[in-house]
């Protein structure tokens, strides 16, 4: 069984998104075509993300 580790992206502009890689790439993706008129890579958007702490929230 594998367990897809929960992560946060925050946006310069204070949008944040929470999933899987996956997840954050499709929202983040959106939110930065969308929002700022701007294209960013898998790779950017998985640098900006951080680990969820199951216990207290942002690793």
């Amino acid at each position: 069984m594998t367990v897809d580790i929960q992560k946060i992206v925050t946006c310069d502009c204070g949008f944040e998104a929470i999933g899987t890689d996956d997840d954050l790439v499709e929202i983040m993706q959106a939110h930065e075509r969308d929002t700022h008129g701007r294209e960013v890579t898998r790779q950017e958007v998985l640098a900006l993300a951080n680990p969820i702490d199951p216990i207290g929230g942002q690793g």
